[in-house]
């Protein structure tokens, strides 16, 4: 479906009236999953299985595709206004590092940045897809894309923190993909939107809160790391603030 959609705009009319149809169960499937795949994948080294062809990253990115190609069409955006944020809090949960994603990058940090840049790698299909729909939020969905990305951002960055100062293990990924958000958002802007535009209400807590780390040989390796990688990617930003 997503293939058709994307790659023959005729089918798209077509197509419409049955894409609400196509999204609630999906969007009901994930909201069921969700606990099993966090359990089973982010919190637990699966061997990469969920990424092999058939497993259940495939799907996910299907989804994050769909909702890329509905963006990009002018007449079928109107399917998601209005559901924006929830539509990020539903698909977010699964952009999370995995514990297979966190073994590869022990393994060989810059072999899993390189991959993590590249749309053809496997091993970070979702991840991939969700940083293609952030830009789509940023390019056509523009304002309530953007606010519903500060929202979401923000509520990442406060239930981590707090999870990581009461002791949860896994709370640090909630921040991690806070700031990976917030930086896939923030290389579509300019950098003068990152004081002015919509991005200026959670750049402060998120640029802070990567410097904090950025110091904290206490929090994991990982997530530091992607502190040092958010703020080398938007040096250019970071200096006009």
């Amino acid at each position: 479906t997503v293939t058709a959609f994307s790659r023959l705009p005729p089918l798209g009319s077509a197509l419409a009236a049955g894409l609400e149809a196509v999204l609630r169960p999906a969007c009901v499937l994930l909201q069921q999953i969700q606990p099993a795949y966090e359990q089973a994948v982010i919190f637990s080294d699966d061997g990469g299985q969920s990424e092999e062809d058939g497993g259940m990253a495939q799907l996910i990115t299907q989804l994050l595709e769909l909702l890329q190609s509905i963006l990009e069409k002018g007449r079928l955006r109107s399917l998601l206004k209005g559901h924006l944020r929830s539509m990020l809090q539903l698909v977010v949960p699964f952009m999370r590092i995995t514990e297979a994603q966190v073994k590869a990058w022990r393994a060989d940090p810059n072999e899993f940045l390189a991959h993590e840049e590249d749309d053809y790698a496997r091993g970070c299909q979702v991840r991939l897809s969700g940083e293609g729909l952030v830009g789509e939020l940023a390019t056509y969905a523009k304002r309530e894309g953007l606010r519903a990305l500060v929202a979401v951002v923000g509520e990442l960055l406060t239930r981590g923190e707090c999870g990581i100062a009461s002791g949860e293990a896994h709370a640090w990924k909630l921040v991690e993909v806070a700031l990976f958000l917030f930086s896939c958002a923030a290389a579509e802007i300019q950098p003068r939107a990152l004081q002015r535009g919509d991005l200026a209400q959670v750049a402060p807590v998120a640029l802070a809160a990567a410097g904090r780390l950025c110091a904290d040989t206490a929090v994991p390796e990982f997530l530091r790391a992607r502190a040092f990688a958010m703020l080398r990617k938007l040096g250019d930003a970071v200096c006009a603030l």
